[in-house]
């Protein structure tokens, strides 16, 4: 659910739903079908990404309305079901900017102070989050970090009230900004107790509706949705997300995520909240007035990042969403003087929505068309033949290579391996890394509230655990993430990935995955990545008899065959 908007961050006419019978291109080896929204020659490049590995839709819009909106790849492979402007994806995150709407009508209408605790409103809740003001729960500022429960697992309002009331709060109120899932439920909380109809209900009638009858989405779990029209996710493991039948108590999720809407009705949602024509006045004025300057150029407003106009030549709003069990990536960019909107939702795991939104947006916003990725061909045979095996250095560091559909997976295992194939930017310093690692090592030993409370739930399924390595720390989407192997008294395994907060509290967690792998394609002696995305810096792996040398900028490293 946690997101990051490190594409956007570091970087008058309602649309509606396009008509079913746009063309919309389904596989890379169909024939293209120009799509009657996009400009053909975007067209183009975006399928031209879709060979690459984007799966999923977008939608672009200015004031005169949709300019853009397309699918690409499969709703549901299994099912042979395309992407088409009317698939329906989950928001993950953006569901902050919906419930930070809501929360923001009530101040608007004298409901609700930005002073108001958030302890005032909801019975029985105290701690930091009950003390928290409901400023500080909208900018992410009051200090509450942890993970009170798990985005599929039932959680009752009452047993969410308990959790989010026994959650640490290891800065200042009002000091720093600590990204907080648990207090978007806080405020989903207060908007239930105010709510003559519920949390999603109130959602549903005021800000995810409007005044003349259209509805711009519902939840993802429990909704109304059709099946046939939602977006069956893929995670990193191959397996399909959760499809959207879990039956709650949802409160370990409602207010931080849960939200599900089209890319289209996501741009359109968009525009009528920076325009006004989605909440009042006052609210909207309290939108954009209440912020928390991050110091680098980016504030942070309810919901949402706000960045100056030092990358795409005027300021605006971004936000994202993904990273769950569903398998869904989902970004928007709002451009605020010329009134555009740039929304791409993901379902696959190759490329998601965010890395194609870093690729493109550049030229969108300059009135260009992107520049088309450089096709990936197959790997000749005798260079798959010399690359596949194992690899490693020092004995317990290794890089397995895989023949896979005429290209080579690659699969690091441990800290030095992970280094070579997945190098980290080089503006995150090495302290940083090692500071996150530290961080991970001492939630799981336990040392704080949050990470005692893992290693309970770890221990219920697995049994006590008798250690924890280090595999390595790699840099996506927008996060460091360390991953780990976690033995169990009875032998068992558990690896993943951990993601930690600057101040020591869990950002993300996912367990049961592969190690970090990455897809290769090459020539001659020497591989280079499939995937065009340029998130991570460029690795090159060359190939000398029993010898494999990774090179990434400024560093080397070179492994032997096992």
């Amino acid at each position: 659910m946690i997101a990051v908007v490190v594409g956007l961050g570091l970087v008058a006419t309602a649309c509606g739903n396009v008509e079913t019978d746009v063309p919309i291109r389904v596989a890379a080896d169909d024939p293209p079908a120009p799509n009657i929204d996009c400009d053909p020659a975007l067209d183009a490049v975006l399928g031209t990404w879709s060979e690459n590995g984007f799966t999923g839709t977008v939608a672009f819009t200015d004031v005169d309305g949709v300019t853009c909106s397309a699918g690409y790849g499969f709703a549901s492979e299994a099912d042979g079901r395309p992407n088409t402007p009317d698939t329906v994806f989950s928001i993950g995150s953006i569901t902050k900017a919906v419930a930070a709407a809501a929360v923001l009508e009530l101040v608007a209408d004298g409901t609700l102070t930005m002073e108001t605790t958030a302890g005032e409103v909801v019975d029985g809740l105290h701690g930091p989050a009950g003390g928290a003001t409901i400023e500080q729960l909208l900018l992410h500022t009051s200090g509450v970090t942890g993970i009170h429960g798990r985005d599929h697992v039932a959680l009752t309002r009452d047993e969410a009230i308990e959790s989010i009331s026994t959650l640490d709060a290891p800065t200042e109120p009002g000091s720093e900004f600590a990204y907080s899932n648990a207090g978007y439920v806080t405020l989903a909380l207060v908007l239930d107790e105010l709510s003559d109809t519920g949390y999603r209900d109130h959602l549903r009638t005021t800000v995810l509706s409007t005044g003349d009858g259209v509805t711009y989405g519902d939840f993802w779990d429990d909704g109304t949705i059709d099946d046939t029209q939602r977006a069956v996710g893929t995670l990193g493991s191959g397996e399909p997300g959760e499809d959207g039948s879990f039956a709650g108590p949802h409160w370990a999720l409602d207010g931080a995520g849960g939200v599900a809407m089209t890319a289209l009705d996501m741009a359109e949602w968009t525009r009528q909240l920076f325009t006004g024509e989605l909440i009042s006045d006052d609210a909207r004025t309290l939108l954009l007035t209440t912020s928390f300057d991050q110091g680098d150029g980016s504030i942070e407003i309810p919901g949402w990042v706000g960045f100056d106009d030092a990358a795409f030549g005027e300021s605006g709003f971004g936000t994202a969403g993904g990273g769950g069990d569903i398998g869904h990536n989902m970004i928007v960019g709002w451009l605020a003087d010329t009134e555009r909107a740039f929304v791409i939702a993901s379902n696959g795991p190759d490329m998601k929505a965010e890395e194609l939104l870093q690729e493109i947006l550049p030229a969108l916003a300059a009135g260009e068309i992107p520049t088309a990725p450089i096709v990936a061909g197959d790997v000749p045979i005798e260079l798959a033949e010399l690359a596949a095996g194992e690899w490693e250095i020092d004995g317990d560091n290794t890089v397995t290579i895989t023949p896979v559909d005429g290209q080579l997976d690659v699969v690091a295992v441990g800290p030095k391996a992970v280094a070579a194939v997945f190098p980290v930017p080089e503006q995150i310093e090495a302290e940083a890394v090692a500071e996150h690692e530290r961080l991970v090592l001492r939630m799981l030993d336990g040392e704080t509230e949050e990470g005692r409370r893992e290693v309970e739930l770890l221990e219920e399924n697995g049994g006590p655990i008798t250690g924890r390595t280090i595999e390595g720390t790699i840099f996506r989407d927008g996060e460091l993430r360390t991953w780990v192997t976690i033995t169990h008294e009875s032998g068992d395994t558990l690896a993943g990935w951990v993601a930690m907060s600057p101040s020591g509290s869990i950002a993300a967690v996912q367990l049961a995955v592969d190690p970090p792998t990455m897809r290769f394609v090459g020539e001659d002696t020497t591989l280079f990545p499939a995937d065009v995305s340029q998130f991570a810096p460029p690795v090159t792996i060359t190939i000398d008899g029993d010898t494999l040398t990774a090179e990434s900028p400024g560093a080397s490293e070179t492994l032997s065959r096992r």
